[in-house]
């Protein structure tokens, strides 16, 4: 997975994430941390909080983890 952090449209969206239903995050969070390389998910670690990645990828994510990742895999 390939970050473009110096791109204008990812500095918005990291602006913004307040502005998404907890759902669409969580589908958000849950897609980028399924099969992640080493370098983006050390990323993620390092800018999103434990709590939070687990909130949003676990428990607002758990659509995405029923009905997507098992076809991804």
């Amino acid at each position: 997975m390939v970050l473009h952090q110096e791109a204008p449209e990812f500095k918005a969206a990291l602006r913004r994430p307040h502005r998404q239903p907890p759902v669409t995050a969580g589908w958000l969070f849950a897609w980028l941390q399924d099969g992640a390389d080493p370098e983006a998910q050390a990323w993620l670690d390092a800018e999103i909080p434990a709590l939070v990645r687990f909130i949003l990828g676990k428990v607002f994510g758990r659509w995405y983890h029923r009905s997507v990742a098992p076809v991804w895999s």
